[in-house]
């Protein structure tokens, strides 16, 4: 082969394998989904890639298929997904029953009775 041709060939290849793009590996990513944001302007996305458990990239489904890969992806079937929902929450009658057990609040008829009962049993039985 001519020294000229081998150098137009070695620089094709060069450049044709410079214009693949690399893409990064993520432990997930989520796609068919209405992803609502809390950035600056509120964006709305279709995808999003998760890594070692946080957020790297929101975005448009093909924007995140093209520049990332995973072993794990789910298909959200358009369903929302929204940032920052904690299931903070508490079962009250199950947390009064509790309560009954160790503290007598039978009878009481005002908040200021319930606090003075809590505050008793308390002073009376330390760590409970």
């Amino acid at each position: 082969m001519k020294k000229p041709t081998f150098l137009i060939l070695l620089i094709s290849i060069v450049t044709m394998t410079s214009c693949i793009p690399n893409k990064q590996t993520v432990d997930l990513i989520v796609y068919n989904a209405s992803v609502y944001t809390l950035d600056t302007v509120f964006s709305k996305g279709t995808a999003f890639a998760v890594d070692k458990g946080k957020f790297v990239a929101v975005g448009q489904d093909a924007e995140i298929l093209a520049n990332f890969e995973s072993a794990q992806k789910l298909d959200a079937g358009g369903k929302p997904v929204y940032p920052g929902f904690n299931d903070g929450h508490s079962h009250f009658m199950g947390y009064g029953l509790a309560l009954t057990q160790y503290a007598n609040l039978v009878g009481l008829t005002s908040f200021d009775d319930l606090l003075a009962a809590l505050q008793k049993f308390h002073k009376d039985y330390p760590g409970h």
